[in-house]
């Protein structure tokens, strides 16, 4: 077993026993030794969560997203639970939806010369698209 995967298993067993700290502490050590790698951030913003940590978590998030390569599915998958810590983090701290956005880094360009975009769900539309 690599020295990460051994950390993060520390990490995950500190974790399930609710010793947040002990685990943030792993994850910081897989962090070190495989900066690009996004699951300890999205770890390490849980426990920050569990533990009352909102604005650790938000900037946890934040540099986990420089990490994030489009068009890896591992990547589309870690980068939506991202999205969901960082909503959580910022509704802890009473922050809108529109200066929550404000924390996320700029839209990165694509290889295309195009903007990504994050679409978001919706249960209904907004009363200027809908028909009367």
């Amino acid at each position: 077993m690599s020295l990460f995967d051994s950390f993060k298993e520390r990490g995950n067993t500190f974790f399930k026993a609710g010793k947040y700290k002990d685990a943030i502490g792993c994850y910081d050590h897989c962090i070190k030794i495989q900066p690009s790698e996004i699951a300890p951030y999205t770890n390490k913003a849980l426990c920050q969560i569990k533990s009352g940590d909102y604005e650790g978590a938000i900037v946890s998030c934040n540099e986990a997203k420089n990490h994030v390569q489009p068009g890896n599915p591992e990547h589309k998958r870690l980068s939506m639970k991202l999205t969901h810590h960082l909503t959580v983090a910022s509704e802890a701290l009473g922050i809108t939806q529109e200066a929550s956005d404000d924390l996320l880094p700029p839209k990165k360009e694509s290889e295309e010369g195009t903007s990504e975009i994050t679409i978001v769900e919706v249960d209904t539309l907004p009363a200027e698209f809908r028909r009367i």
